[in-house]
């Protein structure tokens, strides 16, 4: 069984569950998941670990991961993408 970590409904109504080593879930009407897990493929998530998500004021989905760092979710392609953070 795998812990929810992270629950986030945005602007569309579309219920984002992010688990604690079992990816994340998008609940898109009643009944409806998809489910988005690691897997090493492009457009796959980083890690499985989901600490964080947030939709920003230009309507992107962002998954923060524990292990696998920031991803940010395209709805056109239903892919993510891994985001580098450059610190000084």
């Amino acid at each position: 069984m795998n812990a929810v970590r992270a629950i986030y409904e945005d602007k569309d109504g579309v219920v984002w569950i992010g688990t604690e080593g079992g990816g994340v879930n998008r609940v898109l009407a009643r009944k409806n998941f998809r489910l988005y897990r690691a897997g090493g493929k492009p457009g796959s998530l980083s890690h499985n670990v989901i600490r964080s998500i947030y939709e920003d004021s230009n309507e992107r989905i962002w998954v923060g991961t524990q292990g696998g760092g920031l991803n940010l979710f395209d709805r056109n392609s239903e892919t993510f993408s891994q985001i580098n953070i450059k610190t000084r």
